[in-house]
């Protein structure tokens, strides 16, 4: 049996408190299960019913930590489980939260990844290298970075993209200078343009 000696606010969690017991066991829960449970002080709880508490609690808390992470842009599933696990949070209820934000579209990896490469290469022109290593990073499977590829520079031309990118760092591109011509080739190759793209790009100049 455990009696709650004290509520307390949490800084910065707002709708939340947290809830010590005679014990020192303290337990993070929002107010709409303290109020479900009526808990206040010298409430008393067995411990298979606090347990109950306990993990509703722990589920809670973990989706809204999702929600919040997913406020100001939309996150790959690996992004969403990396964070939750970095807060210690249960593989089971990862597993659980992440299954039904998926079931509610907000997790959908493949709307991420072309919401992605859109804003990506909108920021900085990139080639289809280096975006395929960022959708990588971020966990997006195999097939679903293929169809965003091929759906992406659908939609923004490479070579475009490359002068875009040149034009962008200053280089002048009509020099015939190795040294600048040189800097030019290794922005481009960085910026994951391909062999060819740059070799198009280079005879620009030259024709």
């Amino acid at each position: 049996m455990k009696t709650i000696v004290n509520i307390e606010k949490i800084k910065g969690r707002k709708g939340y408190r947290r809830v010590v017991f005679d014990d020192s066991f303290k337990l993070e829960i929002d107010n709409e299960l303290i109020n479900y449970f009526g808990m206040k002080e010298g409430s008393e709880y067995e411990d298979k019913e606090l347990k109950k508490i306990k993990d509703l609690a722990e589920r809670k808390l973990a989706k809204d930590r999702a929600l919040e992470f997913l406020k100001y842009r939309s996150r790959s599933e690996r992004e969403i489980r990396k964070k939750l696990y970095e807060r210690r949070v249960k593989r089971a209820i990862i597993d659980e939260i992440v299954n039904d934000l998926k079931r509610v579209g907000f997790i959908n990896d493949k709307e991420f990844a072309l919401r992605f490469s859109r804003n990506f290469i909108n920021r900085r022109p990139a080639g289809e290298i280096l975006l395929k290593n960022e959708l990588k990073r971020r966990g997006i499977k195999s097939e679903i970075i293929d169809e965003t590829l091929k759906k992406v520079y659908s939609e923004f031309d490479k070579k475009e993209l490359a002068l875009k990118l040149i034009e962008k760092k200053k280089f002048d591109l009509s020099s015939n200078d190795p040294k600048i011509k040189k800097k030019i080739a290794d922005l481009l190759l960085r910026r994951g343009f391909d062999w060819g793209i740059v070799g198009e790009v280079m005879r620009v100049n030259s024709g």
